[in-house]
């Protein structure tokens, strides 16, 4: 134990075995091996390694081997992988071995991510070894890696400037070789600190500073922090993750003084694009697929051979050219960081690729070979919802396009019954307990941890809304592994949507179901699922899997006899049996945003029904005889007072009338209202207001319009609560914030009519606008509290100005209008060529009060208007005034009266 919490050994945590890392979620620590922290607070483990079901050889025989798990597994794999990478630093470094700091530096710095925050923590240190990657740092040294062995003298300090690339994280990593601590007297857990010599690592741009990560000794579990000097470790690391392309300074100095005089270190640097010349060789070759492939699968990534001196890769991509010129059609020159390439693909199309390898000096030259390949003929499912039960499988491959991979080490097969290992697996199928499903078989020689890869036909899920699959499994088996759920979307597969780990099902007969939202999946036009299955330790492992379904909206299956909490994605809404239904159903949830309406009248005690959304539940399949518990989350929705006393309403249909349902058990705190003891089916649902919180306007009706050189608005109201009034708000551009531009307090036409439940109709003209051009409104209602509610925007395009389309002839000024006017008036005029323009607001006195316009304006007709305020932006008085308008040698005067 003391030797593990040693400063400058490398400590190493016991993990299961990860065969595709995904992210930290996908590795595990196991149950035996220790944490940290160390007494002075030290990060122990320093890095994880694999240490469960190792296959290593056994003291049975001369020829024995069997499973070992243990700490003792988990550090000699990380030793045997180090001393292959010091052969590799000799290789490729003219016989030179690294210092054991450099490779204790470069095993932390290429570390995967593990733990449930970023950076290091006390059960997993700085994370999963990845030897692959700490070897490819090796052989990029120099260039968009370093890899440095230095000495910081007493009071002297280190500084680099460095070039990140800007599409990579930019990581530095410095380890030192500490001398020895002061032993402590025999205590419970001293605080004492071991660390001598404290090196502190800093980066700094533009007045910015990064600093190391640092765990805190009195908070075990708490996430690493950046924020200041780490004074506790020899292992500092500073990471940006997404840093701007530019110089970053790299300082390296000491507090204190610097015990022996002076301290070796060794830094690794990663993410920077320092060469000196342009990449001095092309791409060799397609990787994947082979150039003039055919029958590729639309689910292929490509990628090319790595160019060792480039740092991103320009790419031209297409169906065009024919092999002969530079393709263009779908990616013309889009620089890409990495030597792959997702693209969407289409069925028996020939496509063309190039790239140029680039780094900070520019491209590579004579990059001019255009690689193709042609895609399978392939039928995607399009109508939905999608089913299959299996029942009419023989073999996987003979119906309906599902087919087992072939990089993997086993396949997927057809099964009724029983499978033919027992304790293991299924009794009969989900569907009807006579039929089929499909299972891996885990016995000899599928153990362990052999893959199981089933891909399922090819999707187009772009006309669904808010697309969910769910499909049945069994797990049963002492061995279980894991079942690894993946989806391939525009490209890229999407691993571990869904992870199932170990036994799952109590029995052969436990057939449970998973529903998973695939609306995240659904933006190219073909999509995949995948379903891995790897075996655990021991042949009591099979998995099975049953009636998969697809379908739009969410949807889920609720086991007859269970009760269950489950949440619809993207509906902000969960239902939960209280009391189990007594058969299978399976309910569909949509939420709507919008006005509901209303039929006949309101329950007693309700005023109105929120305007802004409602849901609709289906039972899909079965009876919902159950009573549950329905949660809403109401974030957003405008006009609540206090949620404690929304009524929760519920009718068949929209020819329907309301009726309440439910108890409300509001929480106390946030936008989530749970209504108990629900009875009687599902139907649709809406929030009821009751009278001491009442709900906004409900808007029927908002519509825009181009009349008459201004865009006319209208809108129409059901009914109205509390409602002062109006404010309209314009964005002229999208990315423009909303201006406000008529408020009811100004405009009579917006004020409201408090609470009535008669329909009321609203207009107002908007004249400050340019002619063909795109604005986009919105309203918001406000009631006696003063709260907003907002509507949703419309848009609306302006048209030409031109009287008969045509540019004056002469300068053309028309009345002022409206005159009188309150708050506003416009001044129209045509140009017959480009010319500068001037307009000023004058009292009678002749003193300027504002300068409305002063620029150049091009031929045509054009409008600009006077809100009444002054050049200081204050309101000016009701009173006469004048306006001047000159352009270019014509100059015109009227007099405008502001009433108020």
């Amino acid at each position: 134990r003391g030797a593990g919490l040693a400063k400058n050994t490398l400590t190493i945590a016991a993990v299961g075995d990860v065969l595709n890392y995904v992210d930290a979620t996908s590795v595990a620590v196991t149950s035996f091996s220790s944490w940290g922290p160390s007494d002075d607070g030290r990060i122990k483990p320093d890095l994880s390694a694999n240490g469960d079901a190792l296959y290593s050889t056994d003291n049975a025989g001369n020829t024995s081997y069997t499973t070992k798990s243990g700490t003792s597994m988990a550090s000699p794999n990380a030793a045997g992988s180090m001393a292959l990478l010091q052969q590799h630093y000799r290789d490729t470094h003219s016989g030179a071995s690294m210092r054991s700091a450099t490779l204790k530096a470069l095993v932390i710095h290429t570390a995967d991510e593990a733990g449930a925050y970023p950076g290091p923590d006390y059960k997993y240190g700085w994370g999963l070894l990845n030897t692959g990657e700490a070897a490819q740092l090796i052989s990029d040294d120099g260039k968009q890696n370093v890899i440095d062995e230095l000495t910081l003298s007493n009071g002297g300090s280190y500084s680099r400037t460095l070039t990140a690339s800007g599409n990579s994280p930019l990581k530095v990593t410095v380890v030192w070789t500490d001398l020895p601590g002061t032993p402590v007297a025999d205590a419970l857990d001293p605080t004492d600190a071991m660390l001598v010599n404290d090196l502190d690592v800093t980066l700094s741009r533009n007045g910015t500073s990064y600093y190391p990560w640092k765990l805190d000794v009195a908070n075990p579990n708490a996430a690493a922090t950046n924020s200041g000097k780490n004074s506790v470790d020899n292992v500092e690391q500073v990471y940006i993750a997404d840093p701007a392309a530019g110089s970053y300074t790299l300082t390296v100095n000491h507090a204190g003084t610097l015990s022996g005089g002076s301290q070796a270190f060794s830094v690794i640097i990663s993410g920077i694009d320092e060469y000196n010349a342009v990449p001095a060789s092309c791409s060799a070759d397609l990787v994947s697929p082979a150039d003039g492939a055919v029958d590729v699968p639309l689910t292929t990534t490509i990628e090319w051979e790595k160019v060792y001196d480039a740092t991103s890769y320009d790419l031209y991509f297409g169906t065009d050219g024919g092999g002969v010129t530079t393709p263009t059609n779908i990616e013309n020159g889009t620089n890409v960081p990495t030597n792959s390439y997702g693209p969407s693909l289409q069925s028996n199309t020939t496509y063309y690729i190039q790239v140029v390898p680039r780094n900070n000096q520019g491209t590579a030259g004579g990059c001019n070979t255009i690689w193709s390949f042609t895609t399978e003929t392939a039928t995607k499912v399009t109508s939905f919802p999608f089913s299959e039960n299996f029942d009419g499988f023989t073999t996987i491959g003979s119906g309906n396009d599902w087919s087992n991979a072939t990089d993997d080490d086993a396949d997927w097969s057809v099964n009724s019954g029983t499978t033919p290992s027992s304790n293991t697996g299924p009794n009969a199928d989900h569907t009807s307990g006579s039929g089929n499903y499909l299972y891996t078989e885990a016995s000899s020689p599928n153990y362990p941890g052999k893959l199981f890869t089933l891909l399922s036909p090819l999707f187009d899920f772009s006309a669904l809304n808010n697309a969910h699959m769910e499909f049945w499994y069994n797990m049963y088996g002492a061995n279980m592994g894991d079942l690894h759920v993946d989806v391939y979307d525009n490209g890229v597969w999407n691993k571990d949507v869904l992870l199932l780990s170990g036994q799952q099902s109590v029995d052969g007969n436990d057939w449970k179901v998973a529903t998973i939202d695939l609306s995240a999946y659904s933006t190219g036009t073909t999509q995949q699922i995948r379903f891995r299955g790897i075996t655990g330790s021991d042949w009591l492992g099979d998995i099975a899997i049953d009636d998969v379904v697809i379908r739009g909206e969410a949807f889920h299956t609720y086991i007859a006899g269970s009760t269950e909490s489950y949440t619809f994605a993207n509906t902000d809404a969960s239902i939960n049996f209280t009391t189990a239904n007594s058969g299978q159903l399976t309910l569909e949830t949509i939420k709507t945003a919008g006005d509901p309406g209303t039929v006949g009248s309101l329950p007693s005690g309700v005023v109105n029904v929120s305007p802004e959304r409602y849901w609709t539940v289906n039972a899909l399949s079965g009876t919902a005889d159950g009573i549950y518990s329905l949660s809403l989350d109401l974030a957003g929705m405008g006009g609540i007072s206090d949620y404690s006393t929304l009524v929760l309403l519920k009718r068949a249909d929209s020819s329907s009338p309301w009726s309440a349902v439910g108890s409300n058990n509001y929480a106390g705190s946030g936008t989530v209202v749970e209504w108990t003891n629900i009875s009687d089916g599902f139907s649709q649902f809406g929030i009821g207001g009751a009278a001491d919180n009442s709900l906004p306007v409900a808007l029927a009706a908002f519509t825009a319009a181009f009349e008459r050189q201004a865009i006319v608005l209208e809108w129409k109201t059901e009914s109205e609560t509390e409602n002062q009034g109006f404010i309209l708000y314009r964005k002229d551009d999208p990315d423009q914030e909303w201006r406000q531009i008529a408020h009811y307090k100004d405009q009579r036409e917006l004020r409201g009519r408090g609470s009535v439940s008669v329909a009321t109709r609203y207009r107002f003209r908007d004249g400050d606008i340019a002619p063909n051009t795109s604005y986009r409104y919105r309203l918001a209602d406000v009631d006696y509290a003063g709260r907003l509610n907002y509507s949703k925007s419309i848009e609306v395009q302006s048209g030409d100005f031109r009287p008969g389309g045509e540019i004056p002839a002469t300068f053309v000024l028309e009345k002022a209008y409206p005159n009188p006017f309150n708050p506003l008036v416009t001044i129209r005029f045509g140009l017959p060529e480009a010319m500068p323009v001037t307009i000023e607001i004058y009292t009678v006195a002749g003193r300027k009060i504002k300068t409305l316009f002063d620029g150049e304006l091009g031929a045509g007709w054009h409008a600009r208007q006077w809100r009444g305020r002054n050049d200081q932006g204050r309101q000016v008085s009701s009173g006469l005034f004048i306006y001047r308008i000159r352009a270019g040698e014509n100059v015109f005067s009227e007099k405008i009266l502001l009433v108020k």
